[in-house]
């Protein structure tokens, strides 16, 4: 098994709605695994979630993620934390310069961050003879305590950031286009879960891919027959069957489109202030992190 320390940020602003945000992130985390055939267990700490699967995986795709660590998991004592820093610098043999990040996720520990780095840095200059560099050290060996439990890694991938997928209701996107998908990925990362609108098989499978994989259910799809012509009893009946509170379009300032009167939704525009360029890029960052 693989041990991780994923952390989250927006969720932590949510106060009596934080344990109900936190439970909706383990959750997303678990399923986006099981797509990948991996079998995952979480637990929920105090501004934490613990994972454990089966084998290395990316969590790059998990809206509400900031970061996440390959992590090692020992006692609190300082003691074991001499130990662990020890064996961890043991590991990487070519190593001149170190240095030891400590944050202590709750102060109830008796030793300040910074007294825990001067203990444990200079246990490792006492033993290895190696260097500390507080600016560009060969090895970071971050340690994260929290209760009688201390978590030790030397790397943080960043998550795309948000809040979980599922959390403040669901949008129906018109899907007519790349920069739709944007649209789309966008009110994703705010929260919200999607079903799309199309007309076109062959672009549903061109530009669903990329949705799914930052959705961890089954994104539902309906037709319509012309999305650029929208009747408005037909996409009121859309809006009804999916039980949307907003329709995604992909308008920008450059391209406006006029949607018919009455429609039962709010009409959400995330791109409005964005160029075609900025979209481009937007969308890369996002492919990159699916591996697409």
């Amino acid at each position: 098994m693989v041990f991780y320390v994923v952390r989250y940020s927006e969720i932590g602003l949510k106060g009596k709605n934080r344990p109900g945000f936190e439970r909706k992130l383990a959750s997303n985390i678990r399923i986006s695994l099981k797509n990948k055939g991996l079998d995952a267990e979480t637990k929920a700490l105090r501004g934490r979630i613990l994972l454990n699967v089966q084998k290395k995986a990316s969590l790059r795709t998990v809206f509400g993620i900031s970061s996440y660590s390959q992590a090692e998991e020992t006692g609190a004592l300082l003691s074991e934390l001499k130990q662990k820093a020890l064996k961890i610098a043991g590991q990487s043999k070519k190593t001149t310069t170190f240095r030891i990040s400590t944050q202590r996720i709750n102060k109830d520990y008796p030793l300040a961050s910074p007294e825990i780095n001067n203990q444990v840095g200079q246990h490792l200059v006492d033993k290895t003879g190696m260097s500390v560099d507080l600016e560009e050290p060969d090895l970071d060996i971050c340690i994260e305590i929290l209760g009688g439990k201390a978590w030790f890694f030397t790397s943080k991938t960043q998550g795309p950031g948000g809040l979980p997928v599922g959390t403040q209701g669901k949008a129906l996107l018109l899907l007519n286009s790349e920069a739709a998908v944007l649209a789309g990925l966008l009110v994703m990362k705010r929260g919200c879960s999607l079903d799309i609108a199309i007309t076109d098989a062959l672009a549903q499978k061109k530009y669903l891919a990329l949705l799914q994989s930052y959705h961890p259910a089954g994104i539902k799809t309906y037709e319509l027959k012309n999305l650029s012509d929208l009747n408005k009893n037909e996409l009121n009946k859309v809006l009804e069957q999916a039980q949307a509170k907003a329709l995604v379009v992909p308008d920008t300032l450059d391209e406006i489109q006029d949607y018919p009167v009455g429609v039962g939704a709010r009409v959400l525009r995330p791109l409005i202030a964005l160029t075609d360029k900025q979209i481009g890029r937007e969308l890369e960052k996002y492919k990159r992190s699916a591996s697409f």
